[in-house]
């Protein structure tokens, strides 16, 4: 989770001030500050806390992982999601 505060040379999505978080950048996720390809960033809109802005991200994340990377799913595949209570589940089932 950060503020943009500088823009690379031909950056056009994002803004100076933006909320944006990301995942998988690279080497730096603890750095106070650090480089991030544009197309890595998500824009965190303002009515949303930190907290839940965070909590949402890794919920989405982790069911990206799961029907992308652990098995990538594909049209005609049957998915079993044992519950849909939880934030993960209610993400593959909707």
């Amino acid at each position: 989770m950060g503020v943009v505060d500088t823009l690379g040379e031909g950056v056009t999505g994002l803004k100076i001030g933006d909320r944006v978080m990301y995942m998988n950048a690279g080497i730096g996720a603890y750095a106070s500050a650090r480089n991030v390809a544009e197309d890595k960033f998500v824009p965190v809109p303002s009515n949303i806390s930190d907290e839940v802005a965070a909590a949402a991200f890794f919920k989405a994340m982790t069911a990206q992982y799961l029907v992308q990377k652990t098995y990538k799913v594909k049209a005609g595949d049957i998915v079993l999601v044992h519950a849909a209570a939880g934030g993960v589940g209610q993400i593959l089932a909707s």
